[in-house]
């Protein structure tokens, strides 16, 4: 066996031959029906490295609690105005965030609302 790269589907780079069945570098690939054909340098491991998992399970939870997080805190944002005033002071560029894709979906004046209140709750 060689190892090269598919140039388009079915032709190997390295003999420009096409690969096809019962070739010395093709290999039956039993997880599709139909009987795809498979070149050995498109093969992925089975197993994954315990550390390269780990890393893999980290990843996906960090993002997963973003993805959480974010939701939450919009929510949180699009139904309080209190809320929505404590964050202009203590994270401002979050709520312009807000305020922008809010904006974006089409839904305007929450920022005027919310500017006016202020206002009027100063004096």
């Amino acid at each position: 066996m060689h190892d090269c790269k598919i140039t388009q589907i079915g032709s190997c780079i390295c003999t420009g031959e096409p690969l096809t069945a019962g070739g010395p570098d093709v290999l039956r690939n039993s997880s599709f029906p139909f009987g795809s054909w498979i070149h050995p340098g498109l093969r992925m491991a089975r197993t994954m490295d315990p550390l390269a998992k780990k890393i893999f399970k980290g990843v996906l939870v960090a993002e997963l609690a973003g993805i959480f997080g974010a939701y939450f805190l919009f929510k949180k944002m699009n139904t309080s105005q209190d809320f929505r005033q404590t964050m202009s002071k203590k994270f401002p560029f979050i709520l312009e965030v807000y305020y922008k894709s809010i904006e974006h979906s089409g839904m305007y004046g929450i920022r005027e609302q919310d500017q006016e209140k202020w206002l009027n709750s100063k004096n």
